[in-house]
């Protein structure tokens, strides 16, 4: 979620911003941050799974409106799929326009 978006949660409430003395979009950080220290972060639950299964992290139970994100999948320029990755791919696209 980007940073405007989540600075506007406190907005759209009539709540102060809180400060954010650290900005990082990689996922590895924000988890490495959020178990050694009292940060907050809007994260995936999928992304941080291990953390939470661990006892490292809690979710704090909310409902965070527009956080729908696009997902791309990505391969190499010259990857031929095999039968498998292709019945995947097809699969995808298929619920894609079923949205």
């Amino acid at each position: 979620m980007p940073r405007e978006r989540w600075q506007r949660l406190f907005d759209e409430v009539g709540v102060r911003r809180p400060g954010a003395p650290i900005h990082s979009g990689s996922v590895a950080t924000i988890r490495g941050l959020l178990a050694c220290s009292d940060f907050l972060s809007l994260l995936s639950r999928d992304q941080s799974q291990v953390e939470i299964d661990a006892g490292l992290l809690t979710v704090i139970a909310s409902q965070v409106p527009e956080t729908m994100r696009m997902v791309d999948a990505i391969a190499r320029r010259d990857w031929f799929p095999t039968a498998t990755p292709t019945r995947f791919l097809t699969l995808l696209r298929e619920a894609a326009r079923g949205r």
